[in-house]
């Protein structure tokens, strides 16, 4: 999280009205989203048990 991530966050859930954890997850869910579309992790496979 970058530092400006976390005052961004306060002030919008007091704005709005909302916890601060739902723009954390939405934030989280987003981010994810990205690398996942990124490709760059295709190549990684589990490892075998």
């Amino acid at each position: 999280m970058c530092r400006d991530q976390g005052v961004i966050t306060i002030r919008l859930s007091r704005f709005l009205g909302t916890s601060e954890g739902y723009w954390l997850r939405l934030q989280n869910a987003y981010d994810l989203e990205q690398a996942r579309r990124s490709g760059r992790y295709d190549g990684i496979r589990p490892r075998a048990a």
